[in-house]
């Protein structure tokens, strides 16, 4: 299948926004989410970001390089705001006083995904080789809002009939599956007719 976004960028993906996130135990090199976040850019891609360790870290630091200025950093809590600006990155706090730590960083899942027009989610923990509960969350809260998922990841999803999965490459940096909403198949036919 030859349908990697960036052998054939879509005029739909120009200025659009991608979430990434992921295990708050997973890592990525360096290298691989600066070209991801380089490649992505060439697109006139934004970016949206959680405030985790692990994987949101990784794409913190490589969005902080060379994309800050179109990035936004969606944090759980307040105190988590200035660690993130002090990066020179924008950041946003969506949880309210009183909140669980547990509901903030729900909230913070969900509104993090709900702005975004594409997620790229890691969400193997390296521990355990599971989806921890934050990338099942930020999966499910995509699906459920139709936006599509690349998920790098040695587990794929189940095919459903709210989606399909497609083995691909993200840019020829990372392999995985693009999850996409079965309406948009039966829509627009097959993925790699286009």
């Amino acid at each position: 299948m030859h349908n990697s976004l960036c052998v054939s960028p879509s005029a739909r993906l120009a200025h659009a926004t991608v979430g990434f996130a992921g295990s708050r135990r997973g890592a990525l090199p360096a290298a691989v989410s600066s070209r991801l976040v380089g490649a992505l850019s060439a697109l006139g891609c934004r970016f949206a970001v959680g405030c985790a360790p692990g994987i949101d870290a990784c794409f913190c630091s490589a969005l902080a390089a060379s994309a800050a200025s179109r990035t936004t950093v969606f944090c759980a809590f307040p105190n988590r705001v200035r660690s993130v600006q002090d990066v020179g990155l924008h950041a946003v706090c969506v949880s309210s006083k009183g909140l669980s730590a547990a509901a903030a960083l729900h909230r913070r899942t969900v509104t993090m995904v709900g702005g975004c027009n594409l997620l790229v989610l890691f969400p193997d923990d390296p521990a355990t080789g599971a989806w921890g509960r934050g990338s099942s969350l930020a999966f499910n809260t995509a699906v459920q809002r139709h936006i599509p998922v690349f998920v790098v990841t040695e587990h794929p999803p189940s095919v459903t009939r709210q989606y399909r999965a497609f083995a691909d490459s993200l840019c020829g940096i990372v392999n995985g599956y693009w999850v996409v909403p079965s309406f948009v198949e039966e829509l627009e036919g097959p993925m790699d007719a286009q």
